[in-house]
């Protein structure tokens, strides 16, 4: 496992046997009623799905948590 630095994300990216984080929108829906979404990083896509239900998933394949933060206070809908 490495540490690299991207340039173009201006972030640290975490290298492990050739991949790269990755970082997916997760929605829960919250007890009391209403839906809340976050970010959460993932390694490998399959691994993320067999651990988190599908339909909890909004999107993947966001390159920084930045980007996914920004994506989750978008009022549209997003397609995982």
């Amino acid at each position: 496992m490495e540490r690299k630095q991207s340039h173009d994300a201006g972030a640290d990216v975490l290298v492990m046997s050739g991949t790269a984080r990755r970082y997916a929108i997760i929605e829960a829906i919250r007890s009391q009623g209403g839906r809340e979404r976050f970010a959460i990083a993932y390694l490998n896509e399959c691994a993320l799905r067999a651990v988190i239900a599908t339909a909890c998933i909004v999107a993947t394949d966001f390159l920084s948590r930045e980007e996914a933060l920004e994506a989750c206070a978008a009022p549209v809908a997003l397609a995982g």
